[in-house]
This record gives C-alpha cells, structure tokens and sequence, in this order.
C-alpha cells in the first residue's frame, strides 16, 4: 500500500508541477499568434519584394538590351562617318584633278583661239 501511495504521490507531483498557470498559457498563446501574423507580414512583403526585384531585373535586362543596341548603332554611325570623311576626301581630290585639268584645257583653248585669230587676221 505504502507504494501505491508513493506512486500516486509522485504522480500528483509531477502533474502539479508541470501544470503552467493560464496566464503564462494564454501569453504563450499571444506571442506565437504575434509570431505568426509577423510572418505572414514577412511572406508577404518579402513576396512584393520579389515581384519588384523581378520586375527591376527585367528593367535591366532591356536597358542593357537598349544599350547594346546603341553601341551598335553609334559604332555603324561612327564607321559610316570615317567611311564618307574617306569618300568626301576622294571627291575632293576629284576635284582638284578636274580643276586642273579643266585649267589645262582652257589654257590649251585660250592658245588655240589665239592661233586661230593670228591666222584669220593673216587671211584677212
């Protein structure tokens, strides 16, 4: 009989013990109701977090795609540019050739016309 007693003695203690009062229950409760809409404000945010981040990667995706097509496009500008500098100097050369020549032949002209006055004057 003394060890039933002792049992239920020890049984009485632990369950007495392990009993928490129902303020310190109900606080428990409170902090992790807290904890929890802390979280699903978290997931949420952090989830318009990373649409934005989404978003702004994309962003940048297509300046750089912008850019990369600006590059090229100043690069063909840039060669086209030396290309009719080069062409523009060519014609300018042209021209020079041309204008000499054309001095030549009015040279040769102005020659020939003046021969040509001698000998009618000389026939007339």
């Amino acid at each position: 009989m003394y060890q039933t007693s002792a049992l239920v003695g020890i049984a009485a203690i632990i369950y007495l013990s392990s009993c928490v009062p129902a303020r310190q229950y109900q606080d428990a409760l409170t902090a992790r109701d807290k904890c929890y809409q802390d979280s699903v404000a978290i997931n949420n945010e952090l989830r318009i977090r990373n649409a934005e981040v989404t978003q702004l990667n994309k962003d940048i995706a297509d300046f750089n795609a912008r850019m990369l097509y600006m590059i090229k496009d100043s690069t063909d500008i840039h060669k086209r540019y030396d290309e009719m500098i080069k062409a523009n100097q060519e014609l300018r050369e042209v021209e020079e050739k041309l204008n000499t020549r054309i001095n030549q032949l009015l040279s040769l002209s102005s020659t020939e016309n003046q021969g040509l006055r001698e000998d009618m004057q000389k026939k007339s």
